[in-house]
């Protein structure tokens, strides 16, 4: 069964808070490659954030399961 990895996140900005959502484009061929991906784009988000010492408020990555005949 084919999963999906979202992620939501939010880092502090100069003024403002920069939040945002989104699908990957890439469908895994399983629950396991997601995760692992999920587990890499966490990550790496919060390293670019110390890298350029701003704040992670808010950081999800999720990982969903496609049904069969799901629209690719």
């Amino acid at each position: 069964m084919t999963s999906v990895l979202i992620v939501v996140s939010c880092i502090a900005g100069d003024s403002l808070p920069d939040c945002g959502s989104g699908i990957s484009s890439v469908r895994f061929p399983d629950f396991i490659a997601c995760e692992d991906a999920a587990v890499r784009t966490h990550e790496h988000l919060r390293a670019s954030a110390d890298a350029r010492g701003q704040t992670v408020l808010l950081l999800d990555t999720r990982c969903f399961a496609l049904s069969p005949g799901a629209p690719a």
